[in-house]
């Protein structure tokens, strides 16, 4: 088929009214729909318009026209052209093969889902259509084809007629969680396709200063992770850096980022994105400013000279977990930046007047167990462990100052058989064994996943002490010889919640 202006319009427009009223079909029923959305596959990548997964019917890939009477009255059609575009079904003759291939690659084998394609006339009435010759109609088929006078109801009607209901539902994770990796997070080898609000996150482009709020399980270190991916491969920046709280829960960070590109099998330029602590970044703007007087972790301090001087970090800094962070590095890297853009994740608002974005839905399991116990903390703790061990209970995490941790670790091997890692996370993953029973700093949490945790010397650490509360999936101990005021707060503010 022969039309001079089928040619995409590169520019990205406004979405039209008939694309908003299609994206409206999701509010009420089950269906996802995406909007100028692409599919990433090696090196490549490929932009559709309008894209539909129905989990009881299957795709739909939508090409936008706008074309009008004007432009189909006067199109030349040659007979090779209609054979190829009634084989095809109209639009995106190879996106099919492109779709499987992608499955097969991720899956290692082919699905069985159905794919529909259709065009969307953005300028064509369905009266103005049944004016057209029945030549053009004929390869131009009705059932195909969304006009933009099309009400609600009947575009929902002409996708359910496309195929009757299936009896199984297609497993959401499984279809886009592999088709649009840009929006899948990888939680333990389990997909997760990211809810409306982390991908609107994701597809927003940066302000200089944003930032993302959220609380426990609400996604924000993956789709941080996500959203420099899309921004990798859609090569806006240079570079970027990402910055966590101390070596251990950065090396965890990359180790997840890495996961991520194997499995979604993209190609990106790796020398483009860094992982740091504070340490890190700190110590380079020495070096750089020909300075030996380099920091070590745990004597963290920002000389006030730093934040009279330039420094080019990178095009993007990344910051997760802010709020366990000295106030005056989140200053200094808003002074870097501040020509640059930057990024800073947090559990806690702000009132700054700048771009925030907020994830609501948490993933954590509510029927977790706090308890409270006013009683000798280190001997309940070996006989909680104890206990816990014995029932073959595994991904326990003890959490006290440095001198309750190490000598609970000589004391644990003399009551419990099992094999213990004194957690440090100003070392790397490879020296932190995280298969054993964790032994922890509150300092040393970061990004530690747990079924049962056990808390003593709550009162010293409040700072930190709502971060520890949020790690355990099934159960938090929290033990003391006496109560201070704020964790009686916290206390309170937990048995209200569950009520």
């Amino acid at each position: 088929m022969n039309f001079p202006f089928f040619n995409k319009n590169k520019n990205k427009k406004p979405e039209s009214s008939i694309v908003q009223t299609i994206k409206s079909l999701a509010e009420h029923s089950n269906l996802f729909i995406f909007s100028d959305v692409a599919i990433y596959h090696h090196q490549n990548h490929f932009n559709i318009p309008l894209l539909i997964f129905d989990p009881m019917r299957g795709l739909y890939i939508f090409e936008i026209k706008n074309w009008n009477l004007k432009n189909l009255q006067n199109a030349t059609i040659t007979k090779k052209e209609y054979t190829e575009v009634k084989n095809n079904t109209l639009a995106y003759s190879t996106m099919r093969d492109i779709i499987q291939q992608k499955f097969k690659e991720l899956l290692h084998h082919r699905i069985d889902i159905d794919i529909f394609n259709y065009l969307l006339f953005e300028n064509l009435s369905t009266e103005e259509y049944n004016s057209l010759q029945e030549e053009i109609k004929y390869y131009l088929p009705e059932k195909n084809i969304i006009f933009y006078n099309l009400q609600k109801a009947e575009i929902f009607k002409k996708l359910e007629l496309a195929t009757p209901e299936k009896m199984t539902r297609q497993d959401t994770n499984t279809i886009l969680g592999n088709l649009l990796i840009q929006y899948t997070i990888i939680e333990e080898q389990k997909l997760l396709f990211c809810n409306k609000e982390q991908r609107d996150f994701i597809d927003t482009p940066l302000a200089p200063l944003h930032y993302l709020y959220g609380g426990t399980k609400t996604g924000k270190t993956n789709i941080l992770l996500l959203k420099a991916i899309v921004m990798l491969l859609q090569k806006a920046h240079k570079n970027i850096v990402i910055i966590k709280p101390n070596t251990l829960a950065k090396d965890l960070l990359q180790e997840k980022f890495l996961a991520i590109i194997e499995h979604a099998i993209i190609e990106i330029d790796l020398n483009a994105i860094k992982f740091l602590t504070p340490t890190e970044v700190i110590n380079q703007h020495l070096a750089k400013s020909k300075r030996k007087d380099f920091i070590e972790q745990a004597s963290f301090y920002i000389d006030t000279k730093l934040m009279k001087k330039n420094f080019y970090l990178a095009d993007v800094v990344m910051c997760d977990d802010i709020e366990l962070l000295p106030q005056e590095f989140i200053a200094y890297l808003k002074h870097i930046q501040k020509n640059r853009t930057l990024l800073l994740l947090s559990r806690e608002s702000t009132d700054e007047a700048i771009q925030i974005h907020t994830l609501s839905l948490s993933y954590q399991n509510n029927q977790r167990i706090f308890d409270f116990q006013e009683t000798n903390p280190y001997a309940k703790a070996l006989h909680i462990i104890a206990s816990l061990v014995k029932e073959q209970q595994n991904k326990i995490l003890f959490v006290a100052d440095t001198k309750n941790k190490e000598k609970f670790k000589d004391d644990l091997t003399s009551f419990v058989a099992c094999s213990t890692t004194l957690i440090d996370g100003d070392k790397n993953l490879i020296y932190n064994n995280l298969n054993n029973l964790l032994l922890a700093t509150y300092n040393d949490i970061v990004d530690i996943n747990a079924k049962y945790v056990i808390l003593l010397d709550t009162c010293k650490n409040i700072k930190h002490l709502q971060y520890a509360l949020e790690i355990a999936t099934d159960c938090t101990y929290i033990l003391y010889e006496k109560p201070c005021e704020r964790l009686l707060q916290l206390k309170d503010k937990l048995e209200n919640n569950k009520k």
